[in-house]
Formats: structure tokens, sequence, C-alpha cells
């Protein structure tokens, strides 16, 4: 994604209006440092899915155009249960 849509989606996504927002514990003060450690369990979520990618023999599997491949091994991430084990669900209408 090109640096410019990345911060597009980001003002998007701290938008109060934004479906996605907030970005913070719901029941908490939304702070910078509530939605940086939420991101950070969510980023370390996605990079233990992208390593169940490598083979038993710790390498990735690629296509001819350098794809890394899912093995027999990949695990997808779980984004879902990290956001529900803190605290989201269902907006409030």
């Amino acid at each position: 994604m090109a640096p410019a849509k990345t911060r597009e989606c980001l003002e998007h996504a701290r938008d109060p209006a934004s479906p996605h927002a907030p970005l913070a514990r719901p029941g908490s003060q939304e702070g910078e440092s509530t939605a940086r450690s939420n991101r950070a369990v969510v980023i370390a979520e996605v990079h233990r899915a992208n390593m169940t990618k490598l083979g038993p023999d710790g390498r990735a599997v690629r296509r001819a155009d350098g794809k890394v491949l899912k093995g027999d091994h990949y695990r997808a991430p779980d984004v879902g249960e990290i956001l529900r084990r803190q605290g989201w669900g269902p907006a409030a209408v």
C-alpha cells in the first residue's frame, strides 16, 4: 500500500465517526498508549501467523515469482479473538 493511502486509512480509523473507531478499548480513555498497545498485540498475532508459513526446516516455500506459500503448518491470525479479549464487541448504537 502506498504511504499516502496508508496515512489515509489510519486517519480514517482515528476518526470518531468512522465505523472502525475507537482504536482504544471500550470503556477506557482513548489515549495513544492504549491504541499503541492494542496495535502491538494485533501485529504480534499477524507476525505469529506469518511465521507459521515456514516449513519444518525453517525456510519459506516460494513460487517462481517470490510469493511465500502457505504450507501444512500455516495457522491464520485470529485477530477477532485478540480484539474480543481486549473488550471489543459489536458497536453500541
